[in-house]
């Protein structure tokens, strides 16, 4: 099961130097950070050097640089350093990048590459999470990897059933016998909207659980855009769960609401939820009350085969890159 991250910026230095530096963003020692793949040569400068001449080339495009980490599973087989090489550069040619580099850190690779091409062309990012998944899933047939079905990105029709895949650290974290807070959450959901349900037994039926829930809905209009949900300290939008908890995908399984019965019990756990945010001096983010209009928004004008730029292709895979280190990939 190849678990893929993609990510888009413009600090082609800063993603070298973090990738191949002797610590992860945690300040863990990594067991290995080498370049075993790709077209810019195997030394750190000699890479920075080349996807320097490859921006110069279009000075001014400021996302120029695409990153994407694989991983694997436990329950797949090991892969040799020349596979893993292999792997980049299949990735790399199916979705047109002429400059790349393939970096192993053990257990995962990096794919570091140049959107700009030899003659100044431009890799189109269209579509690119998705495609990139198709890639992926060709990886795994290729390289005798655990197959999993293709998500809602290659087959638009399974968006109203959806479930965000584990991230890699939730992975390890069921090996060790936990369950992530993201998966209970997808469990409790999973549950309550199978069979029809309205918003007032939705909202009571999550806090009766102990799940945080917080709507988000106009105390002026009334009208319901989505949720956000919070477990253990963790708050997760609806879209981050899957697209199977956007509102129009629960409307389509038979979560209703209708202002007249429901509003008193939606705004009231909106009413909640913030103030338990605010007397733990944690605040409240705006993005995450609103990612699932946004979500909907794109649903609802592409029936979920359009992808927002921070969607993952399945799960993440390997490190995120962290702010502190000045790499604009988040």
């Amino acid at each position: 099961m190849a678990i893929g991250n993609l990510t888009k910026g413009g600090n082609a230095t800063g993603l070298v130097e973090y990738l191949l530096a002797e610590h992860d963003h945690k300040g863990e020692v990594r067991h290995r950070a080498d370049i075993v793949g790709g077209t810019l040569g195997f030394e750190e400068g000699a890479a920075k050097t080349h996807l320097d001449a490859f921006k110069n080339l279009r000075p001014s495009l400021n996302r120029n640089m695409v990153h994407l980490s694989i991983s694997l599973t436990q329950e797949d087989r090991k892969l040799s350093d020349h596979e893993w090489a292999q792997i980049g550069d299949l990735w790399a040619e199916r979705m047109g990048f002429e400059g790349y580099m393939t970096v192993c850190h053990g257990d995962h690779i990096h794919i570091a590459a140049s959107r700009i091409r030899l003659d100044g062309s431009v890799v189109s990012d269209s579509h690119d999470y998705r495609r990139s998944e198709a890639v992926i899933r060709e990886i795994e047939e290729r390289f005798d990897l655990v197959r999993v079905e293709p998500s809602h990105l290659l087959d638009p029709a399974k968006a109203r059933d959806h479930i965000a895949a584990p991230k890699r650290g939730e992975f390890e974290m069921a090996h060790r016998g936990v369950i992530s807070s993201k998966a209970q959450l997808q469990d409790l959901l999973k549950d309550l909207t199978s069979a029809p349900i309205t918003a007032t037994d939705f909202v009571e039926a999550l806090e009766a659980c102990g799940v945080d829930v917080r709507p988000n809905v106009s105390e002026t209009t009334g009208r319901l855009s989505g949720f956000s949900f919070g477990l253990e300290g963790h708050h997760i939008s609806a879209s981050k769960l899957g697209r199977s908890f956007t509102l129009k995908n629960l409307i389509e399984r038979g979560f209703s609401y209708e202002p007249d019965r429901d509003f008193p019990a939606v705004v009231g756990a909106k009413e909640r939820s913030l103030g338990r945010a605010t007397t733990a001096g944690i605040g409240t983010d705006p993005r995450v009350e609103h990612t699932d209009a946004g979500a909907d928004r794109r649903d609802a004008s592409a029936d979920g085969a359009r992808v927002a730029p921070d969607t993952q292709v399945t799960a993440s895979g390997g490190e995120d890159l962290p702010s502190t280190k000045g790499v604009d990939f988040r």
